[in-house]
């Protein structure tokens, strides 16, 4: 079943690189970017981030079928280029991700509330996710995200969600934010290290925070 979800989401993709040309063949778990686990032999990362200029490219909506991927708990989509469609809702159910990097993907439209869902989360990686004419209206969903230690929204626009530091304060596990070019002129005190100190605030000191 994994395999064959890992196979649909292929089919959804423009490889021109072919990085995924390793995907054939009956064990998945030897295929480029999947990791399984030791023991249960079942997907547990999903590796796919574009560091050699090979991105892929996504142009209609994901394919769903990676909900097999129960036991997933580490994805990874980052410096590919996902223009056109939107962060898809579904990644919101792997109720087992601890880690989710959506760094420079350049998804349209806004954040889905589901990935509120994700309470296993350790790591959230958004920086410039979104098309630089998307805006982003909601973040209240951050604050169901109680397991996560770091939290990067750096490059996305901020300037229209109202008490965003409110769902920030609300995660009590977090240790690391980053929060550079978001289209802020300042950081609320609640949010600065010294009213904070478990938390390490990271922004660009000479830009608009």
């Amino acid at each position: 079943m994994e395999r064959e979800a890992l196979l649909d989401f292929k089919a959804g993709i423009h490889d021109t690189h072919n990085r995924l040309s390793s995907w054939v063949g009956q064990d998945c778990c030897a295929w480029e970017g999947v990791i399984c686990g030791a023991t249960t032999g079942h997907v547990v990362m999903l590796d796919l981030r574009n560091t050699f200029d090979r991105a892929l490219r996504g142009e209609r909506m994901m394919n769903s079928s990676l909900l097999a991927l129960s036991h997933l708990e580490h994805l990874d989509l980052s410096f590919n280029n996902f223009s056109g469609i939107r962060i898809p809702e579904f990644i919101g159910s792997f109720k087992k991700l601890r880690y989710l990097n959506l760094s420079s993907t350049n998804f349209m439209g806004g954040i889905p509330a589901r990935l509120g869902n994700l309470s296993s989360l350790y790591v959230l990686d958004l920086s410039v996710a979104l098309h630089f004419t998307s805006l982003v209206d909601n973040l209240d969903w951050l604050s169901h995200l109680t397991s996560l230690k770091y939290l990067n929204l750096s490059g996305l626009n901020l300037t229209d969600v109202p008490d965003w530091f409110s769902s920030v304060n609300m995660l009590p596990s977090l240790q690391v934010l980053c929060m550079s070019y978001v289209g802020l002129d300042t950081i609320p005190a609640s949010v600065e290290p010294n009213r904070c100190p478990r938390l390490v605030l990271i922004r660009e000191p000479n830009s608009t925070a």
